[in-house]
């Protein structure tokens, strides 16, 4: 079979697949062999924040970082305030912190409780 036969095909199968319903997916679906392999089982529940509603706007935006040792972490943190600063100017946010544990994991859990407890 060729290249572009066979990636019609899977184009064609994998959609095909992926729209199978839930319950067709379920383990107890499988043969024998196969569901031996899956071990562990956790059926999905409910959601515990099924009742969950969001506080009134404006909201407070804490964002806490392990470490900023890294040229990718400083830009991805200086896009994120560039996009807080925009839902600040919407009215949607009224203020950005930013914390820096350098690496300490005990701080930074001690910085993102100060964080709740404001």
């Amino acid at each position: 079979m060729n290249i572009a036969l066979r990636t019609l095909l899977c184009g064609l199968t994998l959609p095909a697949l992926a729209a199978l319903p839930a319950a067709a997916q379920s383990i107890d679906v499988l043969p024998d062999e196969l569901k031996a392999l899956y071990t562990d089982n956790i059926p999905v529940g409910p959601s515990a924040y099924d009742g969950f509603e969001m506080p009134a706007q404006p909201w407070k935006w804490c964002h806490s970082e392990s470490y900023m040792g890294n040229p990718w972490r400083v830009s991805m943190t200086n896009e994120l305030e560039r996009l807080v600063n925009g839902a600040i100017e919407a009215g949607v946010v009224e203020s950005f912190e930013l914390s820096d544990s350098n690496g300490d994991v005990t701080q930074q859990i001690a910085q993102i409780r100060a964080f709740i407890d404001k």
